[in-house]
C-alpha cells in the first residue's frame, strides 16, 4: 500500500475503518507509507521496545492509578507502529492471573473496542507514550477491588510479547 503525504490520516483511517468492517486482518508488517521520496515500513519487532509502568509501587484505596506503556523505536530506521483503541491494550490482573479491568471497560464494565489502527510513524530513538487511569474497581460489579498485588500487562499490535509491571493496593 502507498498513501501520498498529504493524505496520510485520511487513507489509513478510511482503510482501517474498512478492513474493520470487513472482519480482515492483515499482518502489520505488509504495510507501507510513502512521506516525500522515501517509504516508512511498519516497525519489526526486534526494532521497537514496549515498556509497562505505574507511577507508584502502591496505592491506598480510592486513588487513581497511573498506568504507561511507552513504545520505543530502539533502531536506527524510521518506521511505523500500529496504534488504537486496542493497541496498546491495557489489563489489570489480580494475584490469581483474573482479569479485573482492562481498557475496553466503558462505566467499569466489559465494553466493546473500536476495531481499527492507526499507523504512527516513529523515527529513531524516539518513544510513543500512552497514560490510562483505573479506580480499581473491578468491571463486573464496579466495586472497590481487595487489596493485595496487581499487575497491569500491555501488548501492542505488531510488538512481540508483552509487557508487566506490579503494583500493590494498600487500605
Amino acid at each position: 500500500m502507498t498513501v501520498h503525504h498529504t493524505s496520510i490520516s485520511r487513507c489509513t483511517r478510511a482503510l482501517c475503518v474498512a478492513f474493520a468492517l470487513a472482519g480482515v486482518t492483515l499482518p502489520i508488517a505488509t504495510i507501507s507509507v510513502a512521506v516525500g521520496a522515501s517509504t516508512i515500513t511498519s516497525c519489526h519487532s526486534s526494532q521497537v521496545r514496549e515498556t509497562a509502568t505505574t507511577s507508584a509501587k502502591s496505592y491506598p484505596e480510592g486513588t487513581l492509578v497511573k498506568l504507561r506503556v511507552t513504545i520505543r523505536n530502539e533502531s536506527t530506521r524510521t518506521c511505523s507502529v500500529a496504534i488504537g483503541p486496542t493497541s496498546p491494550s491495557f489489563s489489570i490482573l489480580n494475584s490469581r492471573g483474573t482479569v479485573v479491568w482492562n481498557n475496553c471497560y466503558t462505566g467499569d464494565h466489559p465494553g466493546a473496542c473500536a476495531m481499527f489502527l492507526m499507523l504512527h510513524v516513529m523515527k529513531p530513538n524516539t518513544s510513543y507514550v500512552i497514560a490510562r487511569t483505573w479506580n480499581q474497581r473491578d468491571g463486573p460489579q464496579s466495586k472497590f477491588v481487595a487489596r493485595g498485588t496487581y499487575e497491569v500487562t500491555s501488548s501492542s499490535s505488531g510488538v512481540s510479547g508483552f509487557s508487566r509491571a506490579k503494583f500493590t493496593l494498600t487500605s
